[in-house]
């Protein structure tokens, strides 16, 4: 399992500054938020966690949609948290509690389980993904409990690597570089979970220029990182990859690999 390349400190940095951007350029989250909505049955939850619940777009959903009696939601982010707060509160008072912290070493409430733990667009920014989702689903999911996740696979972008390699002629540090395949989540969970299902959805979508792409990116706090020097320092440059990318590919077109993990930690736990 391939770990991540990027320190939690530049992936914390990245999504606090685009926290008053990321809603109005989600548009693949807000689609991903929905699917994952859509593979939790509609049943009543006790307790759920929420890790990496950014600016609060699936919460709002699960909390809309679903009979959840208390959500703890949890983020990297202060920033992010905060902005989810507003958003959440006051209509959820009572149901719904932040916390900042760290999604892949959980150091609260020692000892406490979910029956529902849920994340989407976050797990792929761990350090070692599979591996520690694993270690959540031991942990922190209750007998019974349900495991829901969508997590971003290492073939995310895979057009705008490979145009930027080319283009750039060097290495690029891709944030996917660190992203699970479906071969590790399926191998991590495999006798954690029953009923697990790792179902491999991929969204394209076009955008007007490589410009457009890459300040989507950008305003979600997930533009490609290569440390501190930018990918492209001239306006020239951009446009010289974006006539190789259309070349290539006839369009700027970009694909995002998404899991959608699904399963039950054995026992009948006392929702079944």
């Amino acid at each position: 399992m391939k770990r991540s390349t990027i320190s939690k400190d530049s992936i914390r940095r990245s999504f606090s500054r685009s926290s008053s951007t990321y809603d109005r350029f989600s548009f693949i989250q807000d689609r991903v938020n929905q699917l994952l909505l859509d593979r939790i049955p509609d049943q009543v939850f006790e307790s759920a966690l929420e890790i990496g619940c950014g600016t609060g777009g699936f919460s709002r959903r699960l909390l809309k949609k679903r009979d959840i009696r208390r959500l703890f939601l949890i983020d990297i982010s202060a920033t992010m948290l905060l902005r989810a707060k507003n958003q959440l509160l006051p209509a959820h008072q009572g149901v719904a509690e932040f916390l900042c912290c760290d999604g892949e070493n959980l150091a609260f409430n020692r000892g406490v389980k979910f029956d529902l733990i849920a994340s989407a667009s976050c797990i792929h920014w761990f350090q070692a993904p599979a591996r520690s989702l694993s270690q959540i689903v031991q942990t922190r999911l209750m007998d019974g409990g349900l495991l829901a996740c969508a997590i971003f696979g290492k073939n995310t972008l895979w057009e705008l690597e490979t145009v930027i390699q080319e283009a750039m002629g060097q290495e690029i540090t891709f944030p996917t570089k660190g992203f699970p395949c479906k071969e590790d989540l399926v191998a991590a969970l495999k006798g954690r979970l029953r009923e697990l299902d790792v179902e491999t959805h991929v969204i394209k979508r076009e955008y007007d220029s490589l410009f457009d792409l890459l300040l989507a990116l950008k305003r979600t706090g997930t533009a490609p990182v290569t440390g501190a020097k930018p990918i492209f320092k001239t306006r020239n440059q951009i446009l010289a990859a974006q006539e190789r990318y259309q070349g290539r590919f006839g369009s700027v077109t970009a694909s995002y690999e998404i899991f959608f993990v699904t399963g039950r930690a054995p026992g009948r736990g006392r929702l079944l």
